[in-house]
């Protein structure tokens, strides 16, 4: 029966923010809590809207019988990754300097950011590009980087999100954490680019790249950033929830209707007929009632990379009896990781799951349209390791997400801003379960780019290592922190 897997799935996904909003509230958006939440909503909701619908498209009459195994190995995948989360993690010691930033640093920390970000966007717009895997106008099925020659460039567009994510993260923590000498009203604007920032990224998402799950990210974002820098907003993540499931999604749902309707244009005109014709139509069509149904955009589409391929991959190891693929594709998608400036003609991230249509039989990798299954690790883990290797890989993964969180975070008691930033920017690439193990690894290395760029900019070059005695200008910004930190309490 799928209830007591479902219940149980319930119970372990939001026992870990319960638990800390009461005795830490910080912790709510560590990485426990993240994978939880997409346990949640791949897992729970999903199975709940959707049913055995969209498990049935994939294999038939066994989805019945094999769902209630796929939401145990859920349970049992997520039951790994907390108990290797929560060992205590090795203390690193680690001098920090104080949240106090430099008003000109953070403007040019900003500007840079969402520079770059925007400006590889239109240069890729102005090439007929608006997503990394597909082409709108005449060309589908081509991928940026046969259209990108130059790799910095192609790397920067691929990972344009971080960029502009990082700018808008940038831009809350300096205006939450300013000091008594920055609280001129001028520094408000922060939260205002913030604010622009943000919705220009979900005009993108929406209307450009026709995806709500980086929205579910931008939105990790600022809840992140405001969570460990100000206080957990948990009315206004409850209102966004609420607004996201039915205004949102709804909306980006039609207007991917609208563009099927043939209104869709390419490259830089996409813009203009995106700004006049098809974000007006599918206003109209969403005020008018015109909308996907509530099951199909929120069950289906939140859980057909996650629980439903994880049922796929249950049926044909325990029913049709084929054995799990091993190590050897996992081990091999690590090259994967290998920069793409070093390595410009790397294969999209999701190749390395193309093993699995050849073992499986599983919808694959086809290079003509650059379709490709997408799976969680814990997806992935089961269908190269077998039950037992799922629960030792996600126990590793959760390993590694207590040493990250705490690096960052935790062991600062969030007062290092930059590790806010990082961590803010990357949680929902790294722990909110939609790719493979690997591309879950991969924005480790984003985040190592993103530490020298805040050292180097924001920071001013001030030192991060573990001298035995902080410089003088790092114990006097502790000591204004320190000090901004008792008035704001009094």
């Amino acid at each position: 029966m799928v209830i007591f897997p479902l219940g149980a799935l319930a119970v372990l996904s939001v026992a870990p923010a319960l638990y800390w909003w009461r005795s830490a509230p910080r912790n709510i958006v560590c990485p426990l809590s993240i994978v939880g939440g997409s346990m949640l909503l791949y897992g729970v909701i999903g199975t709940i809207l959707a049913g055995t619908d969209m498990t049935a498209m994939l294999i038939g009459e066994q989805a019945a019988n094999v769902l209630p195994f796929a939401l145990w190995l859920f349970v049992a995948g997520y039951l790994g990754f907390a108990t290797g989360y929560l060992l205590p993690p090795r203390a690193v010691p680690l001098r920090t300097p104080a949240p106090i930033w430099p008003k000109t640093r953070v403007d040019l920390g900003i500007v840079l950011l969402a520079g770059i970000a925007w400006g590889v966007r239109l240069y890729a717009a102005s090439k007929g590009i608006a997503i990394p895997r597909y082409v709108i106008d005449g060309g589908a099925g081509l991928s940026a980087i046969y259209l990108i020659p130059n790799p910095i460039v192609l790397t920067l567009f691929l990972r344009a999100n971080v960029l502009s994510w990082a700018a808008i993260a940038l831009c809350f923590v300096a205006h939450l954490r300013r000091s008594k000498t920055h609280t001129s009203v001028g520094t408000n604007r922060w939260a205002y680019m913030g604010v622009a920032l943000g919705l220009l990224e979900v005009l993108y998402f929406a209307g450009i790249t026709l995806s709500n799950a980086p929205i579910i990210g931008l939105a990790l974002v600022v809840f992140t950033v405001v969570t460990l820098a100000g206080r957990p907003p948990i009315k206004l993540a409850v209102s966004f929830a609420i607004i996201f499931a039915l205004v949102v999604m709804p909306f980006v749902a039609r207007v991917k209707g609208v563009y099927a309707s043939g209104l869709g244009g390419g490259g830089l005109s996409q813009l203009l007929v995106l700004v006049t014709e098809i974000l007006p139509q599918a206003a109209g069509d969403v005020i008018g009632g015109e909308v996907v149904p509530f099951q199909d955009y929120l069950g289906h589409s939140t859980r057909l990379s996650a629980l439903d391929y994880a049922a796929f991959l249950v049926e044909a190891e325990e029913v049709r009896g084929i054995p799990p693929a091993g190590a050897a594709p996992l081990i091999g998608a690590l090259f994967g990781l290998v920069p793409r400036l070093i390595w410009p003609g790397k294969p999209l991230a999701f190749v390395a799951t193309s093993d699995l249509k050849d073992h499986f039989g599983i919808l694959g990798y086809d290079p003509a349209n650059a379709n490709d299954v997408v799976v969680s690790p814990l997806a992935e883990l089961y269908a190269f390791l077998g039950p037992l290797g799922t629960i030792v890989g996600m126990f590793v993964l959760g390993l590694l997400a207590r040493a990250v969180y705490h690096f960052l975070v935790e062991r600062h008691d969030a007062r290092w801003n930059s590790g806010i930033v990082i961590y803010s920017t990357l949680a929902y690439e790294l722990f909110f379960v939609e790719r493979g193990v690997v591309g879950g690894i991969a924005p480790l290395r984003d985040a190592v780019l993103l530490w020298v760029f805040l050292t180097v900019v924001v920071d001013g070059g001030l030192s991060t290592s573990g001298a035995k005695s902080a410089s003088l200008q790092t114990r006097t910004r502790l000591r204004q922190f320190e000090a901004v930190k008792g008035h704001a309490k009094s």
